[in-house]
């Protein structure tokens, strides 16, 4: 909401906004690979980010797409280039249990590190990164950059039922959908998914990404058991899972503000 309200009332006008450098969830660097969306973006950014990377020991996976639950998906709507740094999701997002014992200060430390380098290269660079990719016409001028993909398309309807995998954005050449746990207490979880299972089918529904599961589970209501069809490691195994209700529903309000009693 106030990402999408600053590019409603910028500070500095976005015609003149070079770029959009995003840190979210950089705690929990793993195996030294760190995400990076919206590689597409703007030309220089798979060589910027490459680079700078390696001399920081650091693997970049990175995603041409953008989109996503963050802060840059408003920039890049305005169509300002967007690059979006994330370590992963981990089986204590959004729990009481993310403590400061499980940061990786080093890591986050690199990719602040990262961060900076790009920033400062994309400060002293003669052009704006979209107008490089005209170099050699200089008669053809972009005041913008190249329109971004859009997302891909989620389920018209809400869910009604939820799974409670944690799924990893991070592309991958890999069928199915990479799960990066399950969330305490949910279907998935009860049904036995672990951390680094890849989901390939949900009664029949093939799943490749996050937007293919939501299609598949978009016909379930509470209570129904579906088979998923799991790749964990090299071995193809089969969960039964029953669905939970997706709570809060959309159409529930938030409680109205009660006033205090006198006495309290």
């Amino acid at each position: 909401m106030g990402s999408a309200h600053y590019c409603e009332h910028p500070i500095i006008p976005l015609e003149k906004t070079v770029a959009m450098l995003n840190l979210d969830m950089i705690g929990r660097l793993r195996a030294n690979e760190l995400e990076a969306r919206g590689m597409n973006s703007a030309p220089q950014f798979k060589k910027l980010g490459k680079y700078r990377g390696e001399l920081l020991g650091l693997k970049i996976k990175a995603d041409d797409n953008g989109y996503g639950d963050s802060d840059q998906s408003s920039f890049l709507s305005k169509q300002i280039p967007v690059l979006f740094f994330c370590t992963g999701l981990h089986s204590d997002y959004h729990m009481p249990t993310d403590d400061t014992e499980k940061i990786n200060a080093d890591g986050g430390a690199r990719v602040v590190q990262l961060t900076y380098s790009i920033a400062e290269a994309l400060a002293a660079a003669p052009e704006r990164p979209t107008e490089a990719a005209e170099a050699g016409n200089e008669k053809k001028k972009r005041e913008e950059p190249t329109k971004p993909k859009e997302p891909p398309a989620a389920p018209r309807t809400a869910l009604k039922v939820r799974l409670g995998v944690m799924p990893s954005y991070a592309p991958s050449d890999e069928p199915g959908l990479l799960i990066q746990g399950a969330t305490s207490g949910s279907p998935a979880e009860q049904a036995g998914l672990k951390d680094g299972d890849r989901i390939l089918k949900l009664d029949g529904h093939e799943v490749n990404d996050v937007y293919g599961l939501m299609e598949a589970m978009k016909g379930y209501n509470p209570g129904d058991v579906a088979t998923l069809v799991v790749l964990r490691g090299k071995q193809q195994m089969e969960f039964r899972v029953k669905f939970d209700a997706n709570t809060p529903s959309t159409e529930q309000k938030a409680p109205e503000p009660q006033e205090p009693d006198e006495d309290e």
